[in-house]
């Protein structure tokens, strides 16, 4: 079910009392435009720099996208991340952990993270003299 809030409870209303749900708040994903955009530049930059374009978006999520850090039992290697930086060892209670700082993955983000890894991305093209204007401002741009 998907709906705003008097939708939802109008919904639930005419369901079993032994039923159960889980709800969730409905995040904008990042458009497709946006995706393709981002490669264009990241495609850009690492010719540019003369360096491979998954070199240069791991190094986009580390600037740009979201993270965190998680603490694993030392012997325990990161599986289903795949963006990460071990950080350091750390002792707790006798026992060691590894520190990781975890990126989360372009195709995870919302549009509005998506965003803000696009505008790191074009400040950094920018700064190498890279052109950043989308086709669409190009063809604005052409009819003024």
């Amino acid at each position: 079910m998907t709906g705003n809030k008097n939708q939802i409870i109008t919904w639930l209303l005419l369901k079993s009392d032994e039923e159960v749900f889980d709800i969730k708040k409905r995040k904008e994903k990042r458009k497709l435009t946006q995706n393709a955009y981002y490669w264009v530049l990241i495609n850009k930059l690492a010719n540019k720099l003369n360096i491979s374009k998954e070199e240069l978006h791991f190094k986009m999520l580390k600037e740009y996208s979201v993270r965190y850090q998680i603490l694993l039992p030392e012997e325990v290697k990161p599986r289903g991340i795949t963006y990460y930086e071990e950080k350091s060892l750390i002792s707790k209670n006798r026992k060691l952990f590894k520190s990781y700082m975890v990126y989360t993955p372009s195709h995870e983000l919302t549009k509005e993270e998506f965003a803000k890894l696009i505008d790191g991305l074009v400040t950094e093209c920018k700064e190498q003299n890279i052109e950043t204007m989308t086709p669409d401002e190009i063809k604005r741009l052409e009819l003024i």
